[in-house]
């Protein structure tokens, strides 16, 4: 009689936590690119062509043969879902991920790069449990310390290739190069915002 009360009563405790994440979706909707680790943009006074940029940085990636690496062209709103749409450079290897956008602003040209973490569904499912929820996300999907080293090299080959394909175009146009304090992420919080 006491384990069919107790089994009862886990029953309905389970369907209470699942109705409470259900109902999360609706205030908060799954993105896939989680946590932004680091950011950064530089503003160009000449403007450039941004589909000769991505083939620079892809041909740059490309040639170093990252393994398990995904290169794409995507589209994200540039305000609303329904109007004007951007393209961006995504760059994915295995959890992490570069959207990288090349665009003229007004009468100038920039580059931007977002860095962050891929997540998903059962990751986002299991942190959205009231309370042990983000504890759980930790022990279950944690990472060893070549994962984390491996994760630190494809950040830096990105990195690299973008430089790269700035100083191409700068040059190509007779600018200066950027400077090491130009080329540093403007910020570096893992909590920063969660993307798009």
């Amino acid at each position: 009689m006491f384990t069919e009360m107790l089994i009862e009563l886990l029953k309905w405790l389970c369907y209470y936590l699942l109705a409470i994440i259900l109902l999360s979706y609706l205030f908060r909707r799954f993105k896939d690119f989680g946590a932004i680790h680091s950011r950064w943009q530089h503003l160009f006074n000449t403007p450039f062509s941004s589909q000769e940029f991505y083939q620079l940085v892809e041909d740059a990636l490309k040639n170093r043969k990252i393994p398990n690496m995904d290169i794409q062209r995507v589209t994200k709103a540039e305000i609303s879902y329904f109007l004007v749409q951007r393209e961006y450079l995504q760059i994915t290897r295995r959890e992490q991920r570069f959207l990288i956008c090349a665009a003229p602003f007004a009468d100038t040209f920039f580059v931007s790069w977002w860095f962050g973490s891929v997540v998903n569904f059962i990751q986002d499912f299991v942190a959205r449990i009231p309370r042990v929820g983000p504890y759980l996300v930790l022990a279950m999907f944690s990472k060893t310390y070549f994962q984390h080293d491996t994760d630190d090299m494809f950040a830096a080959m990105v990195k690299q290739a973008v430089n790269e394909a700035i100083d191409h175009m700068s040059s190509a146009k007779g600018l200066r190069p950027l400077t090491e304090a130009e080329r540093q992420p403007q910020f570096t919080n893992a909590d920063y915002l969660k993307a798009m």
